[in-house]
């Protein structure tokens, strides 16, 4: 050690502890402890760091462990764990002379030992170690110690437990405290659990009772021990509770009857405790029955130890049940609705039966007890009972019969009525029917909007007739009312409204008993404008408060909120009918008001065996059960998603919707409004003042007071104020500074410290309290803004002043528990919690306040049972879960008490609570309360009338399938300019993606092959847009001036057509490919790397990238190139198409043609043509003229075919570095091939060639070298031309030209001097201009050749500067592979010619010669190595200059503002305070004068400024104004952290943002900005928000943005609105302008373009300031623009989709998603209908139910038919001959050349079948030639083209086109004329026939999807396309694999049936018919039987679908009775 330590005295010996974990570190023994140690003692003084040993888990863990086992069992002088981080306080008082911290090293005190050994134990070969070490250990040696350790390891109510704790917990702790005698260190350690690990104690409790059920007494004894009867009962596993509960009430110390009925009805929705109850009934009551255990009979005394006592409950031989207990529990039982339950009626029945057995004598109160339900509600019993043995099936039949009866009209609904009585006082019998009936018409209700007029009518009348004679009572008096009230919320022409409307004509006279009802009914806004008189009435009633004088209106003023969670309690115990109705009115008005579609056999009776709903409980989920049978989410109620959102979130949503009317805190320059304040200071007495003098000498020192100067300034303060002053100077501190200036609270506290005056510092303190209580009182504090933050301030200081110096607040002082109790019951938490929270703040870094302490712990327990109390506001909510986080505590670790339960509050305008919605909504609204979170504020809440319903003029508009103006199609040019590519390309583009096999195993891990093409096509829509606009706008213009001239005289207009089209194609795929290119690679490097982020190493993800986006990029260009070019020839045809019709028109006349406008030009004497020479003036058939056209076609742009490696081996290349080479993937050659092409020229005569013109190119340098050594090429540039010409010359083909490519290469760095460097990359420029340009694939060949050379050169040479400048200068070089190469180099070696080839990329992305992208890896290295010298600031400099030029030219091409020109330091002297000042002065006028619309005055200041001239200066101003008012939003946000350290979203002030939207809106609409202004401000904003959601990643905060987005919509909309409104005398409102411009910034926002804006572009795409008025504009102009809007968002979705895989941000983005469709569905239907085929290509197959809510979708003013009616004729529906809307053109279905495929196919097909009308014969279907068909299969797919080497590669490997094969199903169908009649021979039929057994199965999977997606609502679609599954169904089986296809079609209708409704109308009539007509014969497949779980899935849907029980046992009976619905 002395050697060590001599020869490296800075050897850091921490690190060397650390060091011992390596691989072979072990301790054997004690002896080599204590050599370790020795070594160390001699090493340093310091102590052994137990952080390196007990402070993680090694890698090398069985070595940790050995050396642990050693240190805790050293002695303390060896080793000593006194240190330690982490450890737990001393069980003082334990007593026995045991050790309060267990052994003497207080080892096992140490949290962190048992951290990590606790880690150790779970893993499985150190588990066994780890527990023996604990054996032998702690817990022989202290017990205590270790369980009271153990219990710190995890929060207060965790039960999680690992391998250790439950060694502990089982092993150690029970016998320790259950089975040991009473003492005193017994009594320590339960205290210590009780108050740390309640949770943890209760379950050790319930696993002892399992292992010992006799021992439930003594586990009494222990609760009652710590004191904590109640909390156990409340929080103990269902099994312990019910035994400690019975056992505490034969002692008299509970209350059971109450205890069980509020267990029971808070455990209603799981039923565990239900359950529990029910088995320690049965348990206990059979061993008293067969004499194993004796009843209880009396009370006794607490037992002993371990059942020692005289036999009392709970010990052996005695039960813990007696006659009275047992009555109790069952009557709690049947209360509850335990004989509802399915599969516990059995059980509660036998237990019944037990009960008599056990107590005779008691039979009597036993039957009383379980009759006391059926008595009083039997339709309770029956509510939830479906399938389970609740009803026997001889009852069924029974109550099924009466049904029969009523509708099929055998008997009035009176009689039925009076038998229902009858029954309900009957026999036993009887009342078992009564309930049936009444669960059977219950369970019903979810069908009857589906119930036809009659029967629905007579279903009205038996429902209010029940309420009539008030049959029903409890549970199902409140659930019929809430269903009453569901229908009459919905629309007046519904079914279910009709059905409300019946049934409250039935108990019209019984409305008086619930005035509730009334009230709730009344707030339905179109109920009074169907019946005025029954309003009339009910408003009497409401008037009149009741008038029931039986006392049933009693309860008619009890909390709505516990009748409408449904709970027994809350539906009061008397039968009180008011309570109930109060409950159904509660619930209707929290529940969703939408009419469930579904399934129902049609006619009257229950649809025997529907699936279980909810609809027996009458909380929130069964109120939605009942309607719609499940959520639309998937498994999940939507409300409950929002119900446990983010606190935070919902904390700034709500800061969003409530617009702060005048400055906080932190706002321009604003001071606080402290009147409150200063009438307390005026009441106070404040002492003796000082004179002027002292007191302005105390303000000089206090604002001159910092803590560097506070020495000298607290002497000089204490010589004026103390002693004589300290009163006055303790109020001034704390009103004038304290209150007002919360930043310097620390350096005050500093300053009273410093003073260390006593009796100042009690003065200051006193006088806080006195304010603190004056303002607290202050009515201000519940309504003004100010009030509460000067509260806020002074808690603030108060908590510093006291905690922060582990100092509590005295009860006597400030009691903080009572001041929380009385807020609570006054409704002032409003003001008082924040306050609480600030003085909790200086608890962060105490020691002795943390949340253990009892003071602490007490108050967050209350606060804990406030947070979970119902309808709490969330700014409530979000203050409470601060202060949790203050003490980096959860709530779910805290207890809540229940000392706030039983106190009374204030019920009306309570600030604290959301009230429950009480106005009427105007007529129109559409809300759905179901989509707001319950206990949400009013902000949250959408007012009433937000979303209008659409005009009449608009609905029918929308009815007749109004197209949108052209105008609106516009944000739609992405969609059309992507199809308007290649078909082949945009349709296959997983064909043509390359993946490099340098990736290797890693492209198949993450499947690249499925990311890399979604992510090439959303760059591509991200930019296609304005490049193929500007692009084609420009060749369009350029062209026509052209040609029209040129050929003005040319009467032929093929030849004006053939000339148009040569020049524009040319022209604008050129504009395409030179404007595309870097946004391109740009866009994709950025999708690529949002998708492989979570995924991948950093280190490797830039690498991967880089190289993906360098395969990929030519093929999106090429996409792009050709998008251009095909929209550019049909633009210019349409510019033509009058030059084109004038010179038809004059050929059919016979007349020459002129052109009129030459003709006036040249008799006005124009210089045009007649000044023109002869040979240059138009001719007609001029060849000169045509050949300049022709040659627009040679230019080397051109559109480029791909690589034959695509079309031939069925492979593309894997990278650029690969493709064209020979040899293993990966292996990069010395030289590259040069083998000489085969089928070009003469091998001999090419290298001849080759070899003569290298000599003469190397005499040609030489000769200039010799003149000038320092020659350029460009100055060689004459001399060198012949040369090469004469190259130019040799090259032909595409073989030769890489051919003679690559003997350049192998040139180029064989001779570096500038004249060969400029002369080898002129030769390669010419070689890929032969290939067809730079962009072409030919030409990346070339370059990936280059590159591959160069990586391969040995030597320095590659770095040659005049090389690499020529060929960088000719885009030769791949540049992204040159960076990943040098980059790694230079992490290995640094020599000059690296750091020069370094600096020398650095200039070229200077000059505009390369992207930063391209070559960022080394740019970002060099700036790295660059800063570290700290000398090379030259650098550092070009880097920065680099990065700057590189973003200004990207912002450009994105049509962005030039932000690097907006910059700060480039603003004019003082432009940027000017701005902030006019601001500053808007916003206090926008203060001052709120109603104030145009400030007129202040436009005046700026137009005088020039800030509204629309230029830079205007730019300038916005970019400041945009980032003035983000800032200080940002900068608002109150810091915060999550109990795991992650930082979280706080709330913001948004009290600059909306200022300035005030201001935009008035310089938009009230001074003449208009569309320009606004398209200016909302470009800064998109470009500022994109800018810094690309610096600040994953610290982007988009909220100021969405606010800024939000408010313009807001205030815009109406302006707009008005303004259409004042010009009715328009032929025509225009569109939305303001909103369309909104749409257009929101569609650079797509999250595939800004990620973290996802959930702000969202809510801004739903929101309802938006969306209603852009779907509602006249005539559908904004419906384009939200399509695109629409698709944005599926498409950044549908990845995630596809893989079903969501992360929680995705899966909260799909659920809001979910919504936004939902919503579309119920007020824009139509909009669905017109869009589906679009929206429903960019969803995935796996996303079932978002595909089926748009194909949901019906027009509005369509009657859907009853799919269940029997004998339905599908094909005599009126509606089914009609198309359907939103069919694209047949001839934009499908590629040309694939379209030509298929109709050659079809007619084949029609030669093959004859005329199948006419009878003729049918040839057989082979003669479809199969070598077409293999073709056609081979174009569907996507994952190559040739069928063969894909038939080897598997099926499992083939991928197909979704998009294509939706195409090919509507195509076949609109060529078999789709309203005519489904033939089996017919072509079509042949076709998709053939199509579906030649399909591997997912590509026949797929293709039925795409069948499966046209049965939407009737139409002629529906009916052909349910025709032809039909119809492929029953003639699969002439095929081979005919099994196999039926069962994918069952498979495709099934799976789409058995999610959440909706369902497409179409599909339930398809799958009816399959399953109910015999000629299908479904039932006898094998399929259908192929598993027990598949056979019970079928007879399930079944039952839904027909109402039928037994699925395919009654198949024959089921076939027997069907006919067909549906005409094949």
């Amino acid at each position: 050690m002395d050697g060590i330590k001599a020869a490296a005295p800075s050897l850091s010996w921490l690190r060397v502890a650390e060091a011992l974990d390596h691989e072979g570190f072990a301790v054997p023994d004690a002896a080599g402890f204590s050599i370790l140690m020795a070594a160390w003692r001699r090493a340093t003084t310091d102590p052994f760091p137990l952080a390196a040993i007990a402070g993680r888990v090694w890698g090398n863990a069985p070595g940790q462990l050995s050396l642990l086992v050693q240190a805790v069992a050293a002695p303390p002088d060896v080793l000593s764990w006194e240190r330690t981080a982490k450890k737990i306080a001393p069980l003082e008082g334990m007593g026995q002379g045991k050790s309060p911290l267990g052994t003497p090293n207080q080892a096992w005190a140490s949290l962190d030992l048992l951290t990590v050994l606790a880690q150790l134990a779970e893993l499985p070969q150190l588990s066994a170690g780890v527990l023996e070490m604990l054996r032998r250990g702690p817990a022989s040696a202290c017990p205590e110690v270790l369980v009271a350790a153990t219990a710190f390891l995890r929060g207060p109510q965790d039960t999680s437990w690992g391998a250790l704790e439950r060694f502990v917990w089982g092993s150690v702790a029970a016998p320790l405290l259950f089975d040991a005698p009473p003492s005193s260190s017994r009594a320590v350690l339960l205290v210590r659990l009780w108050q740390q690990r309640p949770a943890a104690l209760l379950c050790c409790m319930s696993e002892f009772l399992q292992e010992r059920p006799g021992r439930a007494a003594d586990l009494l004894d222990v609760v009652l021990e710590v004191k904590g009867l109640s909390s156990a009962l409340d929080q103990a596993p269902p099994p312990l509770a019910v035994e400690l509960a019975a056992l505490a009430a034969q002692r008299k110390l509970l209350d059971l009857d109450k205890w069980l009925a509020g267990r029971l009805s808070r455990d209603a929705s799981s039923g565990l405790f239900m359950t529990a109850t029910l088995t320690f009934l049965e348990v206990q009551l059979a061993a008293i029955a067969e004499g194993r255990l004796a009843a209880a009979e009396r009370a006794p005394a607490p037992s002993g130890r371990g059942g020692a006592a005289a036999g009392g409950p709970g010990t052996a031989g005695v039960s813990v049940l007696s006659a009275d207990l047992t009555t109790v529990l069952l009557r709690g039982l049947y209360t509850a609705g335990a004989s509802v339950v399915p599969g516990l009626a059995g059980q509660l029945a036998r237990s019944l039966e037990l009960a008599k057995k056990a107590f005779p004598a008691a039979e009597a109160a036993l039957a009383a007890a379980a009759a006391s339900q059926i008595g009083s509600g039997a339709a309770e019993s029956g509510l939830a009972a479906v399938g389970g043995g609740a009803f026997p099936d001889a009852i069924e039949s029974e109550a099924n019969g009466y049904f029969q009866k009523l509708y099929h009209e055998r008997q009035p609904v009176s009689e039925l009525v009076a038998q229902l009585k009858a029954f309900k006082a009957g026999t036993p019998h009887q009342q078992v029917v009564f309930a049936c009936m009444v669960h059977n018409l219950f369970d019903e209700y979810r069908f009857f909007p589906n119930y036809p007029d009659l029967e629905l009518d007579t279903t009205a009348a038996l429902f209010g007739a029940l309420l009539h004679h008030q049959l029903l009572t409890n549970i199902t008096l409140g659930m019929a009312l809430r269903h009453v009230l569901q229908a009459l919320a919905q629309p007046p022409n519904s079914k279910m409204f009709r059905f409300g409307l019946g049934a409250i004509s039935q108990f019209k006279p019984e409305l008086h008993l619930w005035p509730k009802f009334c009230e709730r009914a009344l707030a339905i806004p179109h109920l009074k404008s169907v019946d005025a008189a029954l309003c009339a009435y009910m408003e009497r009633v409401v008037r009149s408060g009741g008038g029931d004088s039986s006392g049933r209106a009693a309860a008619a003023d009890g909390d709505l909120t516990g009748a409408a969670s449904g709970t027994a309690s809350g539906l009061g115990e008397g039968g009180s009918a008011e309570a109930a109705a109060a409950a159904a009115a509660a619930a209707a008005g929290s529940e969703s008001n939408k009419q469930a579609g579904g399934s129902s056999s049609g006619s009257g009776g229950r649809a025997a065996g529907n699936v279980p709903n909810g609809v027996g409980s009458s909380g929130g989920k069964g109120a939605s059960g009942s309607m719609g049978g499940g959520s639309l989410d998937t498994g999940e109620n939507l409300r409950e998603i929002l119900s446990n959102a983010n606190v935070a979130q919902a904390a700034a949503t709500m800061a969003l919707n409530d617009k702060p009317t005048q400055f906080e805190r932190m706002t321009l320059n604003m001071t606080l409004n402290n009147e409150t304040l200063d009438t307390a200071e005026r009441k106070h007495a404040t002492g003796a003042a000082p004179n002027d003098t002292l007191t302005d000498k105390v303000s000089f020192l206090m604002n001159n007071l910092t803590v560097d100067n506070m020495a000298g300034k607290s002497r000089d303060l204490g010589s004026v104020v103390i002693p004589k002053y300290i009163e006055w100077f303790a109020n001034y501190l704390v009103v004038k500074r304290a209150a007002q200036e919360p930043n310097h609270h620390k350096t005050y506290v500093v300053l009273l410290d410093a003073l260390a005056h006593k009796e100042l510092a009690k003065n200051v303190l006193s006088t806080t309290y006195y304010y603190c209580r004056a303002l607290l009182e202050s009515d201000r504090a519940i309504t003004q803004t100010n009030e509460r933050t000067l509260i806020k301030q002074l808690g603030s200081w108060l908590g510093l002043l006291t905690f922060a110096k582990n100092k509590p607040v005295l009860a006597k002082d400030m009691d903080l528990k009572q001041l929380i109790a009385d807020a609570y019951t006054r409704g002032r938490m409003i003001a008082v919690l924040p306050f609480v929270e600030k003085v909790l703040s200086g608890c962060k870094d105490t020691k002795v306040f943390k949340a253990t302490n009892p003071m602490i712990a007490g108050i967050l327990s209350m606060l804990a049972e406030i947070h979970a109390m119902p309808r709490l506001k969330l700014n409530i909510s979000f203050v409470i879960e601060m202060t949790f986080k203050t003490f980096e505590v959860s709530l779910a670790d805290v207890c809540p008490s229940t000392a706030l339960r039983d106190l009374p509050r204030v019920q009306m305008h309570n600030p604290d609570f959301s009230a429950l919605p009480e106005a009427k909504a105007p007529p129109g609204a559409a809300l759905n309360p179901a989509l707001v979170p319950p206990g949400a504020p009013p902000a949250l809440t959408p007012p009433p009338g937000a979303m209008p319903a659409a005009s009449p003029a608009g609905a029918a508009a929308g009815a007749a399938g109004a197209a949108p103006s052209p105008a609106a199609g516009m944000p739609a040019a992405a969609a059309a300019a992507a199809s308007a590519a290649e078909p082949g390309l945009l349709t296959k583009l997983h064909t043509y993606v390359q993946i490099s096999p340098q990736l290797g195993v890693l492209a198949e891990r993450l499947g690249l092959k499925r990311l890399v093409p979604v992510a090439v096509d959303r760059a591509m829509c991200e930019i296609i847009t304005p490049i193929v606009e500007r692009s084609v706008t420009i060749a369009c213009m350029t062209t026509y001036e052209l040609v029209t001239k040129d050929y003005a005289s040319d009467p032929d207009e093929s030849r004006l057509r053939a000339a148009a089209h040569l020049m524009v194609s040319s022209l604008a795929g050129s504009l395409a490919l030179v404007t595309c290119k870097e946004p391109l690679r740009v866009s994709l490097g950025t999708q690529l790397k949002m998708m492989l982020q979570p995924s991948m190493d950093p280190a490797m993800l830039a690498q991967a990238v880089e190289l993906l986006v360098n395969d990929n990029l030519d093929l999106g260009c090429t996409i792009i190139e050709r998008a251009a070019t095909d929209k550019a020839v049909r633009d210019i045809d349409k510019s033509l198409a009058q030059a084109y019709e004038a010179r038809a028109a004059a050929r059919q006349r016979g007349v020459d043609f002129y052109q009129r406008s030459l003709m006036q030009q040249q008799q006005q004497g124009a210089a045009f043509p007649a000044a023109l020479p002869e040979s240059l003036k138009p001719k007609p058939g001029n060849p000169a003229q045509q050949r300049v056209y022709e040659d627009y076609g040679r230019l080397p742009r051109g559109v480029h075919p791909l690589p034959r490696g695509y079309a031939e081996g069925g492979q593309p290349p894997s990278s650029p570095l690969q493709a064209g080479m020979e040899g293993p993937p990966g292996a990069v050659p010395d030289k590259p091939d040069t083998r000489l092409p085969e089928g070009s020229l003469h091998g001999a005569a090419l290298i001849e060639g080759l070899m003569t013109w290298t000599a003469a190119a190397d005499s040609a340098v030489n000769a200039a070298l010799q003149r000038d050594p320092n020659a350029s090429f460009e100055a060689c540039g004459a001399e060198l031309a012949p040369v090469l010409g004469q190259f130019k010359e040799m090259l032909g083909g595409e073989d030769v030209t890489l051919f003679c490519a690559k003997r350049i290469i192998r040139r180029t760095w064989e001779y570096l001097s500038k004249v060969h460097a400029g002369l080898h990359a002129e030769a390669l420029a010419l070689c890929v201009a032969a290939m067809g340009g730079p962009d072409s694939l030919g030409a990346r060949r070339i370059c990936a050749e280059l590159t591959s050379f160069w990586v391969g050169i040995n030597s320095e040479a590659k770095f040659n500067r005049d090389v690499a400048e020529a060929l960088i200068r000719k885009g030769l070089l791949l540049l992204p592979e040159v960076d990943a190469y040098l980059a790694k180099v230079l992490l290995q070696t640094r020599t000059q010619a690296l750091g020069d080839f370094a600096v020398l990329l650095a200039r070229a992305v200077k000059d505009g010669l390369a992207g930063y992208a391209d070559v960022s890896m080394s740019l970002d290295l060099l700036g790295k190595l660059s800063a570290a010298a700290g000398s090379n600031e030259a650098i550092l400099q070009l880097l920065s200059a680099a990065r700057q030029s590189s973003r200004a030219r990207a912002a450009l091409r994105a049509g962005l503002p030039d932000l690097a020109g907006l910059k700060d330091k480039q603003d004019p002297p003082g432009f940027h305070q000017q701005v902030a000042q006019l601001f500053e002065d808007f916003a206090r006028r926008a203060m001052a004068n709120p109603e104030e619309k145009l400030h007129a005055p202040f436009v005046a200041q700026l137009r005088q400024a020039g800030l509204l001239n629309l230029d830079d200066a205007t730019d300038r101003m916005l970019r400041i104004l945009v980032e003035l008012a983000v800032n200080h939003c940002l900068q608002s946000e109150a810091p915060t952290t999550r109990p795991d350290g992650t930082q979280a979203p706080g709330p913001l002030s948004f009290l600059a943002i909306d200022p300035l939207v005030k201001l935009i809106v008035c310089l938009v609409a009230g001074h003449g900005g208009g569309e320009a202004f606004l398209n200016r401000m909302l470009a800064m904003t998109v470009c500022l928000l994109r800018r810094d959601a690309e610096d600040k990643a994953g610290a982007f905060n988009g909220r100021p943005y969405l606010r800024l987005l939000l408010g313009l919509a807001s205030e815009l909309g109406p302006l707009e609105e008005a303004a259409a409104a004042s010009s009715a005398a328009a032929p025509a409102q225009p569109p939305p302008r303001y909103l369309r411009c909104l749409g257009l910034a929101l569609l650079m926002l797509q999250p595939s373009s800004v990620p973290g804006f996802g959930y702000g572009y969202l809510e801004m795409l739903s929101h309802r300031c938006f969306m209603p008025r852009l779907l509602m504009a006249p005539g559908g102009a904004g419906w384009p623009l939200f399509e695109a809007l629409l698709i944005g968002l599926l498409q950044f979705l549908e990845p995630a989709l596809r893989a079903a895989e969501l992360a929680e941000p995705l899966r909260l983005l799909y659920k809001g998603t979910l919504r936004l469709l939902l919503v579309l569905l119920h007020d824009f239907p139509e909009f669905l209908c017109e869009h589906q085929y679009r929206l429903c290509e960019v969803i995935p197959p796996p996303a079932i139910q978002m595909r089926n809510l748009i194909l949901s979708a019906f027009p509005r003013n369509m009657r859907l038919p009853d799919p269940f009616t029997p004998n339905l004729k599908v094909d005599l529906l009126p509606e089914i001959a009609a198309p359907p809307r939103g069919v694209p053109p047949a001839d934009k279905l499908l590629p040309r050349p694939l379209a030509a495929l298929v109709d050659s196919l079809l007619q084949q097909a029609g030669a093959a079948g004859g005329n199948a009308a006419s009878g003729a014969p049918r040839t057989p279907r082979q003669q479809i030639s199969p070598a077409a068909l293999q073709q056609l299969v081979g174009m569907l797919q996507s994952g190559g083209s040739d069928s063969t080497t894909q038939q080897q590669q598997g099926a499992a490997q083939q991928r197909y086109s979704t998009p294509l094969l939706a195409g090919l199903v509507l195509y076949i169908a609109a060529a078999a004329q789709p309203h005519g009649p489904v033939l089996p021979g017919s072509p079509a039929m042949q076709l998709l026939g053939r199509l579906v057994s030649v399909l591997d199965p997912e590509g026949r999977y797929l293709l039925l999807n795409a069948v499966a997606n046209q049965l939407r609502y009737p139409n002629s679609h529906t009916h052909y396309f349910s025709c032809v599954l039909l119809a492929l169904f029953s003639e699969a089986s002439r095929d081979a694999g005919g099994e196999e296809v039926r069962a994918q079609i069952t498979r495709v209708l099934l799976e789409r049936l058995i999610v959440n409704r909706p369902h497409p109308w179409g599909l339930l009539i398809t799958f009816i018919e399959l399953i109910k007509n015999p000629r299908y014969c479904f039932w006898q497949h094998g399929f259908t039987r192929c598993a027990p779980e598949i056979e019970r899935l079928f007879e399930s849907v079944a039952r839904s679908c027909m109402g039928v029980q037994g699925g395919a046992a009654a198949a024959g009976k089921l076939m027997d009775g069907a006919e067909d619905g549906i005409k094949a």
